[in-house]
């Protein structure tokens, strides 16, 4: 799930993060939401949405047997991709995308 602050500079907000929990690893999202508006919202939302899919996904396949950095570090790279594509999927234009900044880790 991706939670958003409560604590409002503009509306909507923008800024937001999340976490999933394995057994022997924790990943955590966090997208800065480039200004504000609703498309920089879905932005922030979608890159934590891309990124925490590919990472589940990719422990998943891996049999459960990512525990060190080295073993995620092909996921890492392959989910801030992931991120970027689920942003602008459906969009014709790049401008039809918002802005965000995404930080991501194991």
């Amino acid at each position: 799930a991706v939670v958003s602050t409560q604590s409002t500079g503009g509306d909507p907000v923008c800024d937001c993060f999340a976490l999933s929990v394995f057994p022997q690893s924790v990943v955590i999202a966090l997208a800065d939401g480039c200004s504000w508006g609703t498309k920089v919202r879905n932005a922030a939302h979608l890159a934590i949405e891309g990124f925490l899919a590919c990472m589940s996904a990719s422990y998943m396949q891996s049999g459960h047997r990512q525990t060190t950095i080295g073993d995620w570090q092909d996921a890492l790279l392959q989910s801030f991709i992931m991120a970027n594509s689920y942003i602008s999927w459906g969009k014709t234009e790049v401008f039809e995308a918002g802005c965000t900044t995404l930080l991501g880790g194991v």
